[in-house]
């Protein structure tokens, strides 16, 4: 690929990419990821993106991680990975781990079985571990994080991808539908399937960075603070559309 923009890459990025010429990377097609596989590509790495396509998966997720690849010419390897399992699907407080686990796992294994021995993903060091129980599987199965070992927050990570013109630089932070339940209640795959229609229905009238959060009975819609005032504009019209999916559907406090 053309090298292009190169000097907006930290040197602590661009040491690691010097040092770790094949790579395998954990691929969520979330802003962090992107930017590690873009400047990989630019560097000349030989790097593998692996997308786990699992039921917490959205479907536009996984439109956009192959056009994202298709636009710097890879293809992503999809694993798929059954995470409906008993210690998930209870959706206790270890739930975050337990599938990040069965996760990261797979993607490692598909990783070493294809020749690529180190594995990295796009945590960044504005991510809290204590408030992501999920990264500490990271550590337990030796997966590096260049953009958090860098320094590279979140907010580098949006500035630096603008200025390199990198695709879905302002997508909005987004999280598993497994997420979208309320903790404490058992996920089935009926809640997902209404969390995810209810929120396709949402973003095709404009809305992004919200989120649609069930027991199975009832929802709560949560929009962006800059989003919130439209959103009171046309909330009849948005509740109508998806309560066919649940008996009650509220607006919640708005999100930062």
């Amino acid at each position: 690929m053309e090298d292009t923009n190169l000097g907006l890459i930290p040197g602590g990025l661009v040491r690691f990419f010097e040092e770790n010429r094949k790579v395998a990377l954990c691929f969520s097609g979330g802003t962090d990821s992107c930017l590690l596989l873009y400047v990989a590509r630019h560097l000349g790495v030989d790097i593998l993106p692996i997308f786990a396509d699992t039921v917490f998966s959205k479907s536009r997720d996984r439109e956009w991680v192959t056009e994202f690849c298709a636009e710097i010419d890879l293809e992503p390897v999809m694993v798929h990975v059954d995470v409906m399992v008993p210690d998930v699907v209870s959706n206790g407080p270890e739930r975050c781990r337990h599938c990040k686990m069965a996760i990261m796992s797979a993607m490692v294994s598909e990783a070493y079985g294809r020749g690529y021995g180190t594995v990295i993903d796009g945590t960044n060091a504005s991510d809290d571990e204590s408030q992501r129980p999920g990264m500490k599987v990271l550590g337990e199965l030796g997966i590096s994080s260049p953009l958090r070992y860098s320094g590279i927050t979140k907010a580098d990570v949006r500035r630096i991808s603008h200025a390199m013109g990198i695709p879905g630089w302002d997508r909005h932070s987004d999280s598993c539908l497994a997420t979208r339940v309320i903790p404490g209640v058992a996920i089935t795959s009926e809640m997902l399937g209404q969390v995810e229609r209810s929120e396709a229905i949402i973003g095709s009238m404009g809305f992004s960075g919200f989120r649609v959060r069930t027991d199975g009975d009832h929802a709560e819609v949560r929009f962006h603070t800059s989003q919130q005032d439209r959103a009171l504009d046309v909330w009849d019209d948005i509740r109508a559309a998806i309560e066919p999916y649940f008996n009650e559907v509220v607006m919640g406090e708005p999100r930062s």
